[in-house]
């Protein structure tokens, strides 16, 4: 009796740990940390800089299916998918991109809009930014173990 409980246990133990497929993990690392600042190193994301950008105005949009939607979810702490806060050195706008088809526009003001587009390496239970294009240029590639390092600053 003691071989047979054993043997399930070890067997239970082994499919657990054997079980798992590259979907298992649960990794989620899809946004991305935008510093802005003017040629003058002046953080315009610092709500105590008179020439910051507000973020009450500012907006985000989604290109999905060929169409421009802006970002608003009443439900979210969070609606219109960003949060800016302190960073080091700079404020930083915490964003999470569009998924669906990849395209994210970020409208400062009425006269300055940004563009960011994304690639994600997505699975049943994970998705990972792995690179993103701001106005076209290159500014994040993913390599692994800097997952964490998904931000990057922009002068203006």
């Amino acid at each position: 009796m003691k071989q047979l409980l054993f043997a399930l246990c070890t067997a239970t133990i082994s499919i657990a740990l054997t079980g798992c497929s590259e979907d298992c993990c649960g990794d989620v690392f899809v946004t991305v940390g935008i510093s802005v600042i003017n040629e003058d190193s002046v953080d315009l994301l610092d709500p105590s800089e008179p020439s910051a950008y507000i973020e009450e105005d500012i907006k985000i949009f989604y290109l999905i299916n060929g169409m421009v939607e802006e970002v608003y979810f009443s439900n979210l702490d969070s609606p219109k998918n960003f949060i800016i806060g302190k960073g080091s050195p700079f404020y930083t706008m915490d964003l999470v991109p569009n998924r669906d088809g990849s395209t994210t526009y970020i409208q400062w003001s009425d006269s300055d809009t940004d563009t960011l587009v994304c690639e994600f390496d997505t699975g049943t239970n994970r998705a990972r930014l792995t690179s993103a294009r701001f106005n076209g240029e290159l500014k994040y590639q993913y390599s692994f173990g800097l997952e964490d390092q998904r931000f990057f600053t922009v002068v203006k």
